[in-house]
């Protein structure tokens, strides 16, 4: 009974061993784009150039833009034991201001960021 059972164990490792070593081997082929795919994945280098490519790409709206308007608010000769008196101010001003460029300074500018994600892009 012993010798049976020692050999019903040896019979089912083996067959285990047998099985997992085939399953190996197929494990163990890998294609060239599988290793293409993963040298893609695993580089920092060209992790870095996509994200130099992404970080150029996202400038061309930004260089091409207005800048943001300012509001001004000032209060000039408000007493100080009563700051926040209106009645008591004796000059209120508000203002809203724009910058503009010359006209054509923001259509180079978005043309030279689109070259430099050209360049970026070539360098990925």
């Amino acid at each position: 009974m012993k010798a049976f059972l020692l050999l019903s164990i040896a019979l089912v490792l083996g067959a285990a061993t047998r099985d997992g070593a085939a399953q190996s081997e197929r494990a163990a082929i890998i294609t060239v784009d599988e290793l293409i795919q993963a040298a893609l994945q695993n580089n920092a280098e060209l992790r870095a150039f996509a994200e130099n490519h992404h970080a150029v790409t996202a400038r061309i709206p930004q260089r091409s833009s207005l800048d943001d308007p300012q509001f001004n608010f000032e209060i000039e000769e408000a007493p100080r034991s009563e700051p926040f008196n209106a009645s008591q101010w004796k000059f209120l001003n508000f203002g809203l201001t724009q910058r503009l460029p010359f006209p054509g300074k923001l259509a180079k500018a978005k043309q030279l960021a689109q070259i430099d994600a050209a360049h970026a892009h070539h360098e990925y």
